[in-house]
């Protein structure tokens, strides 16, 4: 990946985490919430807490890469 210039490595990556944090938000915490629902016990709290903190991460490290902190991570092509 790194022939490719540092702006397209970023997007593979970040849109990568979009598709991750999508994931986490649109199949399974709602999956987790709905199973508490059902039947509250401390696995399926702990199952949701999980896929929370995964979002949650998965967030940050999109305002990273977004705000440039993430910048050093792509090697440049010409070394620099």
């Amino acid at each position: 990946m790194s022939d490719l210039p540092v702006e397209d490595q970023v997007a593979v990556v970040r849109a990568f985490l979009v598709r991750c944090r999508d994931w986490a938000s649109e199949r399974e915490i709602p999956v987790r919430l709905e199973q508490i629902r059902q039947e509250p016990r401390a696995q399926q709290a702990a199952a949701l807490h999980a896929w929370l903190s995964y979002r949650d991460f998965v967030e940050h490290a999109l305002a990273e890469l977004d705000s440039g902190a993430l910048d050093h991570w792509f090697p440049r092509p010409d070394n620099r």
